[in-house]
Formats: structure tokens, sequence, C-alpha cells
């Protein structure tokens, strides 16, 4: 797979990624039966946006599938299409400045003939919008001519080429965890700290999510940099952080498991007060005893494990527990017999050790 480099006389235009090319979005993105659009305040309305170029930014096309991409210091960001003309978007009867709704206080259940009978000048029919006209604000009483039929995006293809190679990795691939970016922990909410890590809800705790490749679905390495990116159908998606092995945060001393206490409501709280409390140092653990492939035991005091199970199982633990909060059924483990849910989540296993294999074999389900 070979881009090339894309040679402009100025800066070319895309459309807008936040209209999408209408220039307009719903007054209220839950509930556009009112029929009021209002100007997109990315592009003002244009439905277009620009890429700045510069030696940093450039723009490659692909010959084959004739797709554009927008390349920063030599990573893909992302795949755009020139603005040719503004799309459609006829299900909007009239169209406001997004300054005429924050003034006004326009409420979506409100009718577009109820608002426009109070004042005409705020209001622009789509039909007169298309053709250029946007509607009058509180802040700007003037007509703008802000819509027009911008310059085609005239190129020339350079011989500045990227080269792409597809990669022989099998059915699957082992990528970092979006949401740990490949640590395996989080910070906890507003900690101050930010010396005690989460288990990660996602991976739990591994780092990194599988993927499932084939048929249409690979991924690319591009040669220069080494960046491998994931291809679809022929069209560049994303980056594919490949993982190789957990990745270390700084500033992360301890690591825990979540829980709705812990993350809420003790975030205040230093390690040296969670011992006080009698969490014990199998609970909470060393960052280094946690990059060595060592696991924290859930904290007993502070959950359930049908709570725990929640979090970071395919499955909820189920103890058939009398007493149960409206919830989805969880387990107020504070107010019920806690010691012996735990004994029956964790069966012949009375060692931290032995209980860490049961979490280990949680985990990989």
């Amino acid at each position: 797979m070979i881009l090339k480099e894309l040679k402009f006389k100025s800066n070319p235009l895309c459309y807008c990624h936040y209209c999408g090319g209408t220039g307009l979005i719903p007054l209220d993105l839950l509930n556009i039966r009112n029929k009021i659009g209002v100007l997109c305040s990315y592009c003002n309305g244009t439905g277009y946006e620009e890429i700045p170029l510069s030696n940093k930014v450039k723009v490659y096309i692909d010959e084959e599938t004739h797709s554009i991409y927008r390349v920063v210091n030599g990573e893909i960001i992302e795949r755009v299409s020139f603005f040719k003309k503004m799309l459609s978007a006829r299900l909007y009867s009239y169209i406001i400045h997004n300054d005429t709704a924050k003034h006004y206080n326009i409420h979506y259940e409100e009718t577009a003939e109820y608002f426009r009978a109070k004042n005409e000048d705020f209001f622009v029919s789509y039909y007169d919008f298309s053709h250029g006209k946007i509607p009058k604000s509180p802040s700007n009483p003037q007509h703008m001519r802000a819509l027009f039929n911008p310059e085609v995006n005239n190129y020339e293809v350079t011989n500045n080429e990227m080269v792409l190679k597809l990669m022989r990795l099998g059915d699957s691939v082992l990528c970092n965890c979006c949401d740990c970016n490949g640590s395996g922990i989080l910070t906890r909410l507003f900690d101050t700290s930010k010396n005690i890590g989460l288990i990660c809800h996602t991976c739990r705790g591994t780092g990194y999510k599988k993927v499932n490749l084939g048929g249409d679905y690979r991924v690319v390495r591009e040669t220069k940099k080494g960046l491998t990116y994931f291809l679809e159908c022929g069209l560049i998606t994303k980056r594919a952080y490949l993982f190789d092995g957990l990745v270390e945060k700084k500033g992360i001393e301890y690591v825990i498991y979540d829980s709705s206490s812990i993350f809420i409501d003790d975030y205040k709280k230093s390690v040296k007060d969670y011992f006080i409390d009698g969490i014990s140092k199998d609970e909470i653990i060393s960052y280094h005893k946690f990059l060595l492939g060592r696991l924290p035991l859930p904290i007993e005091k502070y959950t359930c494990p049908k709570t725990f199970t929640y979090i970071y199982a395919d499955r909820e633990f189920d103890n058939d527990c009398s007493y149960k909060t409206k919830n989805k059924g969880f387990t107020n483990c504070l107010d019920y017999e806690i010691e012996k849910c735990w004994k029956m989540f964790y069966g012949d296993a009375k060692t931290a050790g032995e209980k860490q294999e049961v979490l280990r074999r949680l985990r990989k389900k």
C-alpha cells in the first residue's frame, strides 16, 4: 500500500467534522421535532474546515481507493473528504444563530413557528439559508453572507511516498487497552496524590485487549517510522498500538482493586490510612510487584463478590443473597454476611497465593 503526498496552491478544505458538512446542528441533539437548526459553531455555518498545511501537517492520497489522509509529523491522524458543496439538511424548517438560542433560551419542546412569530428577524428559512443567507443574531444584527462556493481543491500528486506493508499476525493481535493505554491501571477520581492506581476495568489489569483479525480487517506497518494502523476494507481507520508489555505509569506507588467507596468516597485517604483501617498488604500491593505480575486481593471490607465480579468479570458472582438493593440486584455486603460471601467466592483457596490464582483464572475468561 502506497500513499503519495499532495501539493496544493492554498490550504485544502474538507467537510466539517462536527456538523458533517451541513453547516447546521439540531437545536437539541436528543430531539429535532421542532425542526430548528442552529449554525455550527465550529465552521460558522459554512460546512467546511481548512487544513492548515505546514512542514508538519501534510495530506496524502491512496490512488487505488482515492482515500485522503491528514498526516501530522509522519503519523496518519484521520481520513478526510474534500469539500465539494454543502450537504443537504432538509429536516430543518428554520435556521437560527447559536447566539439567538442562548439569548432567548429557546427550548426544544417549542415549535419554530412559535418563536418565529415572536421575532421574525432572527429566523431564516432553510431555502434562504441554502442560497447563502444566514440569520441575524443579538450580537450581530446584520445579515452575513458567509456561505459561498469556495474554490475547488486543486492539487497535484508528488513523488513523496508513504509505504505501508501488511503484517502477518495470524487470526488475532494483542493491542494496548484504550482505557488505561496499556498500563493496566487507572488513577482515582479527584485523587490529588495520584500515587494509588486502580486495576483497569476493561482489561482487568493485563494492559491489553485481544483484537480479532481476518478477511478485510488487517494491520499494516509504515516502513519509515514503524507506526502500525488498522486497515479495514482497504481504508486506514486508526492507529494500532500493539501490546509490548505493561506501560509504566509515572507517580504510581501502590495498586488496589476498585470499589465504589474507594473510587468516590475515600479518594482523600492515603495508603497509611488504609492500613490503619485494617486493610492488609495483600489487598494493597506495591506498583513494583504489580509490574512483576502480582495482583492485589479485593478489599473485602469495601466491596462484595457480586459487585467485584460485576466490574472485573464476564459474569456476576451469584451468592443467592437474601438482602438485595434495587440497583441491579447488588448485594449490600456491609449489612449482610460479607465473610460468608467471600468464602463462597474463593472456595478452597485459603492463602493469598491461592486466592490470586482464582483472580488470574477470572481475568483470563
